[in-house]
């Protein structure tokens, strides 16, 4: 059984942490966060460590990500320029057919559901209770929060977010970087960059 490192040491992590733990595929052995961060020392009963000291954990362990946002890019770039390896983690409870192609350091979450030959790149977190249609495409670091319901042949460009709840409808493109609000639904593609929000999503 692999050992893990929690990328992260918020509410988040803590959850998927106790997740870990309660499944027992991955042995949970700390959590990982920026040095300047103000935190306890200790989460679930295992040790918080910090990006700069590393050495001892990073060939002992695997990592997996468990910040929300995105700036969870920093913290994998810094691991991954220290030669630190990752696993993914996929809820029991989650469906996810065999023609699906994962990435690595993804997480799918409690009774999320991924249509057939769906394809999610590398670094991506699958919030509880998602829905993702078949042929939907998501790039790397992608953020989708709990709730949404993507529909198939969507495009989803690398750091975006979409929020709780969001809807976005069958053949939709999502640029780069873009922010798709709570609830909100998508009917028309996104730019790179842009924030939508409302019924039917408009720029904000």
């Amino acid at each position: 059984m692999n050992h893990v490192i929690l990328l992260g040491a918020g509410p988040y992590a803590e959850e998927i942490g106790a997740i870990i733990d309660e499944e027992e595929k991955l042995i949970l052995n700390g959590f990982i966060q920026d040095t300047n961060a103000k935190i306890d020392h200790e989460i679930l009963s295992k040790k918080i460590y910090f990006i700069d000291n590393t050495e001892e954990i990073l060939s002992k362990n695997l990592f997996l990500s468990a910040i929300g946002s995105p700036k969870r890019k920093n913290l994998i770039q810094q691991i991954i320029a220290k030669g630190g390896s990752f696993t993914s983690h996929i809820h029991s409870t989650a469906i996810v057919p065999q023609t699906v192609e994962l990435g690595i350091d993804v997480v799918i979450g409690v009774r999320s559901v991924i249509a057939n030959f769906t394809s999610i790149a590398n670094h991506v977190l699958v919030n509880r209770c998602v829905t993702i249609g078949h042929h939907t495409n998501i790039s790397s670091y992608v953020t989708v929060s709990p709730g949404a319901n993507i529909a198939g042949c969507v495009s989803i460009g690398e750091g975006s977010y979409i929020g709780m709840g969001a809807v976005i409808i069958d053949g939709v493109n999502i640029g780069k970087n873009a922010i798709v609000g709570a609830g909100a639904v998508v009917t028309r593609d996104v730019p790179d960059g842009l924030t939508v929000v409302g019924v039917p999503a408009k720029p904000k």
